[in-house]
C-alpha cells in the first residue's frame, strides 16, 4: 500500500510513534490510519490535502497514492500506477535539470566582467 509510506512520513513529521497518535493530532478517529493501511477504506481528498500540507509535498502526489491503492485493492492497475511512474521520471528529470542549471549559470559577479568587455551583446528571448 503506497499510502503507508505517507503515513510513516507523517509519524516522523509529527514526532509520534503510532497511527493512533497521528489520528489524534490530525483530527481523525483512531482507526482511520489503520484502515487506510489495510485498504479497508481510503483517504479523502481533504485528508490528502492535510497530509500533503504537513509533509510539504504536492497534494496530487498523495491523491495519486490513494487512487493507486484503491486500484490495487479492486484488482485494477491502470491510470494512477502509470501516473506514479511518469511523475517519478519527471521529478528525476527536473532535479537533474536544476542541478545542471545551478552549476552552468554564472553568478552576477561572474557575468559582470563579460558584460563590461567590449563584446557584442546577444539577447535571447
Amino acid at each position: 500500500m503506497r499510502i503507508s509510506k505517507y503515513l510513516d512520513q507523517l509519524q516522523k513529521a509529527l514526532d509520534v510513534k503510532t497511527d493512533k497518535d497521528v489520528a489524534k493530532l490530525m483530527g481523525w478517529t483512531h482507526s482511520v490510519p489503520s484502515n487506510w493501511r489495510k485498504g479497508h477504506s481510503f483517504m479523502t481528498n481533504q485528508a490528502a490535502a492535510s497530509v500533503s500540507e504537513k509533509l510539504g509535498i504536492p497534494v496530487i502526489e498523495v491523491i495519486a497514492a490513494v487512487e493507486a491503492d484503491r486500484e490495487e485493492v479492486s484488482g485494477q492497475k491502470s491510470f494512477w500506477t502509470d501516473f506514479f511512474q511518469r511523475t517519478a521520471a519527471t521529478a528525476a528529470s527536473v532535479a537533474v535539470l536544476g542541478v545542471v542549471t545551478l552549476f552552468l549559470t554564472p553568478t552576477p559577479s561572474q557575468a559582470t566582467p563579460l558584460l563590461k568587455a567590449n563584446t557584442p551583446t546577444i539577447c535571447i528571448m
